[in-house]
């Protein structure tokens, strides 16, 4: 089964910031290693977003000090202040940009940003926004621990770690580079489809802490 599930997710590779005894699942049952568990989440987000901002700040080519909105997003748990708030620091980003954090919105996550992003962009040839994203394929509870179901497999391929971020803008000046344009966005809702939403969460009692398994 192993075998099969993995050639259909039509995964190659798998990111990994953490270590690989995450993946294959700790005993959980006592709260250090549980709250073990999350600080290392947060630290490896932190690390795999401020270089995929720097790279994408780097690429764009402009001031950082005309950046004027900061918009992170993730499905990875939540914590205050958010992730973006060190890197505005650590990144010599103004202390004026105005900051949006958004958390699980699940895979629709990302292109909602997008959008968010593209719309303030827009709204003013002076807006200059830097949008960041992040998940932790751990933080979804994507493990493969104990006894193996064909959910535990295409979760633990599917959800990976990684980071993402681009500088957003609505024309390109000075040494500023545009590689990429987007032309549209769309957002729409099903009536009556809340059931088939996933994933669905429990809590365990021991540690407090949710899983997630996506339908499949």
């Amino acid at each position: 089964m192993c075998s099969s599930d993995l050639e259909e997710s039509q995964v190659d590779k798998r990111g990994l910031s953490l270590d690989l005894q995450y993946v294959f699942g700790l005993p959980y049952d006592d709260e250090d290693t549980a709250n073990q568990l999350l600080d290392d989440i947060q630290n490896a987000m932190n690390q795999m977003l401020f270089e995929a901002c720097s790279a994408a700040l780097d690429e764009w080519g402009g001031d950082r000090s005309t950046i004027t909105h900061v918009l992170f997003g993730t499905n990875s748990g939540c914590q205050a202040p958010s992730h973006d708030v060190a890197l505005v620091d650590k990144l010599n980003l103004p202390l004026t940009v105005e900051r949006v954090s958004v958390d699980h919105m699940g895979v629709a996550g990302g292109p909602r940003m997008l959008a968010l992003a593209s719309e303030l962009a827009c709204s003013s040839p002076k807006h200059r926004v830097l949008l960041m994203y992040c998940d932790m394929g751990v933080g979804l509870s994507a493990t493969m621990s104990g006894h193996l179901t064909r959910q535990d497999i295409m979760s633990a391929t599917l959800f990976a770690d990684g980071a993402g971020a681009c500088v957003l803008g609505s024309a390109a000046t000075g040494r500023e580079k545009a590689l990429y344009e987007v032309h549209s966005w769309k957002s729409h809702m099903l009536s009556q489809v809340r059931h088939e939403m996933a994933p669905d969460a429990s809590i365990s009692k021991e540690i407090g802490r949710a899983s997630c398994r996506e339908r499949v």
